[in-house]
């Protein structure tokens, strides 16, 4: 395996050839799978995303680990093939890295902006139409008590901030 690599997604499956390593090396623009009996598959990946952050996530219906490759210009997502399934460019630079949140069966992707707001994406490409609330980084997306109710809890310089987390 390449040196330069510094995430990756282990998908657990029922033997060593359906167990994988998930991993892109960004110098071959190629997203890697590596399977525990010693098989590497690699789909080189059309992208201007210079990635400063790989994440991964189940972005398409399929059930297939997908890869969201990130940096100040925005993000995008690929399926384990290579295929291209979201393309986002932000208008303010983006602060890695993103996080993806599933509400309601509707996929969304959130990250900070340069201006520390949190900016909400969904899987369209559509940008919500006014930032949230102001953070430093990406807050925790949780219910705090009983209400049924979702917040953002995070920090935004020195205090700690909690937000009804809704999407607009």
């Amino acid at each position: 395996m390449a040196n330069n690599f510094s995430s990756y997604y282990y998908e657990e499956g029922k033997d060593l050839q359906k167990s994988k390593f998930h991993f892109a090396n960004m110098n071959e623009a190629a997203l890697k799978q590596l399977t525990l009996d010693d098989k590497l598959k690699s789909n080189q990946i059309e992208t201007e995303i210079k990635s400063k952050n790989i994440q991964f996530s189940y972005i398409n219906e399929d059930r297939l680990i997908d890869y969201i490759l990130s940096d100040e210009t925005g993000f995008e997502a690929f399926d384990d093939e290579g295929k291209k399934l979201i393309s986002y460019v932000s208008k303010t630079d983006c602060k890695s890295p993103i996080k993806t949140i599933t509400l309601d069966n509707n996929l969304y992707f959130l990250f900070i902006d340069a201006n520390d707001h949190l900016q909400i994406i969904d899987v369209a490409s559509k940008q919500a139409e006014e930032p949230i609330k102001k953070f430093s980084s990406l807050p925790v997306i949780t219910a705090i008590n009983s209400d049924a109710k979702l917040y953002a809890l995070g920090i935004h310089k020195d205090k700690l901030n909690c937000y009804e987390f809704m999407i607009p």
